[in-house]
């Protein structure tokens, strides 16, 4: 399979975003409009919590964290592509559609962000739950906060893994997730230099420089390991729906006038029938020909 696939981010391809093969659209936008809902509920009441109890390091600093910038991310992500579908199974039509170059930078984006959200969160529950969740069940409130952004965001990722008609992950996704991750470790160091402290201890130097070094690549390395399990399992969904000719639930407009891809087999096979019929046609009027009918 090549690295890169223009075929990926053309205006039919971007259909799938909105499209499942279990789901109307209109059912997949609300779930992901739902997921989005909670996310945001989730950091806002975060947020409210700490600043009344006076008891939360996040506050003024949660964007030096990675699980709060993926989760931010996470709900951004459910929210836009709540709204793409929605306004899909509405009319039809939705804003990834739009063509030129407006419309394929926003499908590169599209497929960035898509790519983040299906692969990060699986890094984030395994090194959190594997190395930082020390006291992290201590009281209700802190079990409730750490298991929805460290264990629900992988339930949010595996469903947008699975339910969704999108084509696996290009090897060349992999590429823009490695700079933002380079990115927020130089982040880390940055806010070192403003605060003072690290945000996380394996990143300290003063713990030793062997150990920062482990700790980078062993995040790398989860990432790639984490993206291609994803990669695999997309492509095992990819071929058991759309090698089956499922072409996916469209929405009530869009089958009306033809559907796409849907309207491609159809025409398709519309179109082989009528050859063959013509050819029929064809045999025998040549065989009236050889053989005149008798007059009586």
């Amino acid at each position: 399979m090549p690295l890169y696939d223009a075929s990926h981010f053309t205006v039919p391809e971007s259909k799938r975003y909105v499209t499942s093969w279990l789901l109307r659209p209109s059912v997949l936008a609300l779930y992901r409009l739902l997921f989005a809902l909670y996310i945001f509920v989730t950091i806002l009441t975060t947020f409210i919590v700490g600043g009344v109890t006076h008891n939360s390091f996040l506050l003024g600093t949660e964007f030096t964290y990675f699980t709060f910038l993926g989760y931010w991310g996470l709900g951004c992500y459910f929210a836009v592509a709540g709204t793409h579908t929605l306004g899909y199974a509405r009319s039809g039509s939705f804003l990834l559609q739009r063509p030129g170059t407006l419309g394929k930078g926003l499908r590169l984006a599209h497929a960035v962000l898509y790519a983040s959200v299906t692969v990060y969160p699986f890094v984030v529950t395994a090194v959190f739950w594997g190395f930082l969740s020390k006291g992290a069940t201590a009281f209700p409130f802190a079990t409730w906060s750490n298991v929805s952004m460290h264990a629900l965001n992988s339930v949010f990722a595996f469903f947008e893994i699975v339910v969704p008609r999108t084509r696996p992950h290009a090897w060349v996704m992999l590429l823009p997730l490695v700079v933002m991750l380079a990115m927020y470790l130089g982040l880390t160091y940055v806010s070192h230099a403003i605060r003072g402290y690290y945000v996380y201890p394996f990143l300290d130097p003063s713990n030793g420089v062997g150990l920062v070094a482990g700790a980078i690549v062993g995040v790398l390395v989860a990432t790639c390991i984490a993206f291609a399990i994803v990669k695999g399992v997309m492509a095992g969904r990819f071929k058991d729906s759309d090698g089956k000719g499922n072409m996916g639930i469209l929405s009530e407009r869009d089958a009306s006038r033809g559907g796409g891809e849907r309207a491609g087999v159809r025409n398709a096979t519309r179109g082989r029938r009528r050859n063959r019929n013509e050819a029929e046609a064809y045999e025998v009027e040549e065989i009236s020909t050889q053989f005149p009918k008798v007059r009586q």
